[in-house]
């Protein structure tokens, strides 16, 4: 994790093609207070798909504190820019935080992203504080939080509590999630492969 040294506030996240998992567009404007973690991601990237358990163990460890994890899906490749996709892959893989859209790369641009995956870390009062590209380790990353959120207390810049996202329930929540397959069985009853709540 590469602390910014110089002071640049984070660009605000305007210009993608649609948020995910919240009801409303979000904006760092709204969320100042709170230490916000920009996930620069894509669905066909392995890498990618290792930093979903540490942004979870974030989420889980400072859920009573004003800490906000977004995801910023970038698509690699042009199936990767549908919303819809997009939508099955965060589901697929149990994201709940929000998700924007940057179907056109304008948030990559505007923050000069590298490469998949890549956190940015916005501190409190809406400056860039780090860029982490690759697998972040888990206690670093805990530990610059950490350090960043008693900073914005000490000056007084941390919001009480975690902010009201509007986050929509997970679609998860449904009877069946990504069954698999369905066989009769010998006494006449069903068994479904419902691979997404993992059970038969």
């Amino acid at each position: 994790m590469r602390a910014v040294s110089e002071i640049s506030y984070a660009p605000e996240l305007h210009g993608v093609l649609a948020w995910l998992n919240v009801d409303r567009p979000l904006l760092l404007e709204e969320l100042r207070g709170s230490l916000v973690i920009l996930d620069f991601w894509t669905s066909c990237c392995v890498n990618c798909m290792h930093v979903i358990p540490t942004l979870r163990a974030i989420e889980e460890r400072y859920a009573a504190h004003p800490v906000v994890v977004i995801g910023v899906h970038s698509g690699k490749f042009d199936a990767e820019r549908d919303p819809e996709r997009i939508r099955d892959a965060i589901g697929r893989y149990g994201v709940e935080h929000p998700v924007a859209v940057d179907d056109d790369f304008h948030l990559w641009s505007r923050y000069q992203i590298r490469s998949w995956p890549t956190l940015v870390v916005v501190a409190p009062d809406g400056r860039t504080a780090a860029v982490a590209p690759g697998e972040p380790d888990l206690a670093t990353l805990d530990a610059f939080v950490r350090t960043e959120l008693d900073r914005a207390a000490a000056e007084g810049k941390l919001a009480a509590g975690p902010p009201d996202l509007g986050l929509l329930p997970p679609a998860d929540n449904l009877p069946l999630f990504y069954p698999g397959k369905a066989v009769v069985l010998p006494d006449g009853r069903l068994a479904i492969s419902d691979s997404g709540h993992h059970r038969v």
